[in-house]
């Protein structure tokens, strides 16, 4: 039972349940007739001036191997604009808080504005500074060996139940006029075992002769969280708005990746008291 990580889960969820008041385990969502079955799911929610203010917490627990002891992850050479980390997000949102949006649905507010499934710019204050990486490998300990299948995996698996979770809360918008005035936005989560490393990587030391790095070329720095820039699969791409006037790659490029927090477990409680302390103070 111990190599099944099965004991991870239970301790992630008792995290959980001391930092936020409604936690559920072991729920389900489907995608595109693909389904995913999220470890441990939070909600924070407040009543806002008008509707309601709702974030949801998707966690997926990862127990690593027993050589692979760390995620090494790598950053882009150039910044992304805007700045991530974004979420998804479901409501009526303003202009400067929707990044893009992949449609509108057909229930519409009290000002008569559609709700709008999109990418939101969300205030992640409290757990700053934030490292990202776009490319993780986990790396054996005891041989020079290294993989990235465990990591695409549970990415894959959490953003699928994101995205599942999504259409079921526009699903309930066009049924539930109560809802029309609330703001949801959706934040994925993977909690490790395994360490986390951002790579300072020099790349000018790389031999362009066989492909190596040479050692004094890379630094490794421990962080207790970072956001994991996933590159989605055609299976998960969501359905976007064709109708702006025009389509260029810097859009392409935003509505192709997710960001997901990663967290080392030894720091999950601490990164759960700072989760929710940002969602809970976030400005009506």
């Amino acid at each position: 039972m111990n190599d099944t990580g099965f004991f991870l889960q239970m301790r992630v969820a008792k995290e959980a349940r001391e930092v936020f008041n409604i936690v559920e385990e072991e729920i389900a969502f489907e995608y595109r007739a693909e389904t995913a079955k999220v470890d441990v799911l939070a909600e924070v929610s407040y009543l806002l001036v008008e509707g309601c203010f709702r974030a949801f917490v998707l966690i997926e627990s990862k127990r690593h191997s027993h050589d692979y002891s760390s995620w090494i992850f790598f950053q882009p050479e150039v910044a992304r604009k805007p700045a991530p980390p974004y979420v998804l997000a479901f409501g009526s949102f303003k202009h400067d808080e929707c990044l893009d949006r992949f449609y509108s649905s057909s229930a519409s507010s009290k000002s008569g504005a559609a709700l709008t499934l999109g990418l939101m710019v969300y205030p992640f204050s409290r757990l700053a500074p934030l490292d990202v990486g776009y490319i993780g490998i986990e790396v054996k300990v005891s041989e020079s060996k290294h993989r990235m299948e465990e990591l695409t995996e549970v990415a894959k698996k959490v953003v699928t139940a994101t995205h599942g979770m999504a259409m079921e809360l526009e699903e309930r918008a066009r049924k539930n006029k109560e809802s029309r005035e609330d703001i949801t936005v959706l934040v994925p989560i993977v909690v490790t075992t395994a360490k986390l490393f951002i790579a300072q990587a020099d790349i000018s030391k790389v031999a362009l002769s066989d492909g190596k790095l040479a050692k004094e070329g890379l630094g490794l720095e421990d962080r207790p969280w970072i956001v994991y820039e996933y590159s989605l699969p055609a299976q998960l791409l969501l359905d976007v708005n064709t109708g702006r006037d025009r389509w260029d790659s810097e859009r392409e490029d935003l509505l192709s990746r997710r960001h997901i927090f990663v967290v080392n477990s030894e720091h999950l409680r601490e990164f759960l008291i700072h989760l929710n302390q940002n969602l809970t103070l976030r400005p009506a």
